[in-house]
Order: C-alpha cells, then structure tokens, then sequence
C-alpha cells in the first residue's frame, strides 16, 4: 500500500456528507457542471449532494479528510468490497469482504473449518456505502443472501442515481429482513426514481396521453402544470424520501407505506 500511495488523493478536512457537498459544489465536480453562484449557496442541501457523490465515487472519510481512490484510465481499479461480515466458528474466526466469487468462499470455509455457513455464526455486518446500515436490517442475516445483495449493490453502482434509488425504495418499503431487502434489489426495476418537481411532472402527464410539445408551449401560461404535476404524483402513489422521489411502477404504495415514506409530497 506504501508503494500504491500515489493512485490516492486526499482532500483535507473533507470529513462528511456535508462537507464533502460542499466541496464538490464549489470545485463543480457534481455531475460536469459549472460551479454554483454564491448566491445560490443558501438554498443548496450540502449534505445531499455530498451523499449522492459518496455513493457514485466511494472513498473514505478520515480525520484527515475524504480519501479517494483516482480514476485514471491507466490504473488497475480493484474490486470493492460493498459489504463485511465477521464469521466465528468453533475452531476460529475469519472475515469475508462480498461480493465474493464461490472460490473465494469456498476459501473462507476452509479457513474457518466448516462444510457450509450454517456452522458459523455472523459476528458483524458491515457497509461500505453510506446508509445503508441505517436501512437494511442485519438480523437473520445469511452469508449466501449477503453475498447476492453486495453483488447487486456493486452493480448499481455502475448505473447513475441507481444507489439513490435503492435507498429511496428501502426507505418507503422498510424491510424487516436482509432477505427482504434483497428481494426490492432483484426488482429494482418495478420502481422509479423522479427527478423531475410538480410542474416538470404535470407535463410528463399530459405527454403520456399524447401532447406534444408543440401543445404544451402553446398552453403554457394557462394552464397550472403544477397543480396538475402534484395531484398525478399523488394519484402515481410518490412518495419522497431524503434521497428523492420514488414510485412503484406495477402498484402504488400502500397507504401503508406513504405513512412510512414520510407522509407523501407535502
């Protein structure tokens, strides 16, 4: 690691979401685009911003600051271990960082001198992306289960907003087990995330029942897209969370679970 220091930048006393928000803010790495006016400051949620960044970007925070790993085209980028678990046997106790191959697993089996997982017992699980120990339950957690998860997990990390989606959905959906939480993973693609507010939305529904553009300028100004846009989000069953705006695609959420989401869009 000594030798590698080099394939690592630091940023000084960059220690937190927050912080972290607003350095990107201002150096104008979020998402390509111009730095913010200082006037627009104010209004910005720094922390936010220094999340979603976090969770496309990876890295640390330390006491020294936010170290992060470059991405030069040259470097050999090395597989990320999105989730830990501690294993204990009654002979020893060994680690396994997941996504792992069955190789790999396999290994750590012989380690802890067990024929299956089910001999061992989970000590510790731990994260590597930010909240989601705040949402994905660690009881009744299996080694098999996990390693399907972290490989899901790595995976949305290649697809942008992909991360934010998942921890919006498992915020609203609360489920009770890691099983659960695997499962909205697997059907990740039954929901959508929205980007878009109330008065981008009202027009988006008035394109889903064939309005063009043309029509949409020429009634603009007469017609309140953003009344429209917040009566459809709650027909939609949208439900905001602190990562965003989410739906299910196949069923709105329950009036259960808009209780949950955070009582709705109001």
């Amino acid at each position: 690691m000594a030798e590698q220091v080099s394939d690592y930048i630091l940023i000084p006393n960059v220690n937190s979401d927050v912080t972290l928000g607003r350095y990107v803010a201002v150096t104008g790495q979020f998402h390509g685009d111009p730095r913010f006016p200082e006037a627009a400051w104010p209004y910005l949620d720094f922390a936010k911003i220094g999340a979603e960044y976090y969770a496309e970007h990876g890295g640390a925070y330390t006491h020294a600051g936010y170290v992060l790993r470059k991405q030069d085209d040259e470097l050999v980028r090395e597989k990320a271990s999105q989730i830990q678990l501690d294993l204990s046997s009654s002979q020893t106790q060994a680690s396994v960082c997941l996504p792992a191959t069955k190789e790999e697993l396999e290994r750590v089996k012989r380690i802890l001198g067990i024929d299956c997982f089910a001999e061992a017992a989970i000590t510790k699980v731990s994260f590597a992306a930010p909240y989601m120990d705040e949402h994905i339950p660690t009881t009744g957690v299996c080694v098999e289960d996990a390693n399907e998860l972290a490989w899901a997990i790595e995976a949305m990390q290649r697809e942008d907003g992909e991360l934010l989606k998942y921890l919006s959905v498992l915020s609203v959906e609360q489920p009770g087990t890691m099983q659960e939480a695997l499962r909205c993973a697997m059907n990740l693609d039954d929901y959508e995330r929205i980007t878009e507010d109330t008065y981008e939305y009202g027009q988006i529904v008035l394109r889903r029942i064939g309005a063009d553009d043309e029509l949409i300028d020429t009634i603009d100004g007469y017609m309140d897209f953003e009344k429209l846009g917040e009566d459809a989000m709650a027909e939609d069953g949208v439900r905001r969370t602190e990562f965003g705006l989410i739906r299910r695609c196949s069923s709105p959420f329950s009036e259960e679970t808009q209780a949950l989401g955070m009582g709705g869009l109001s």
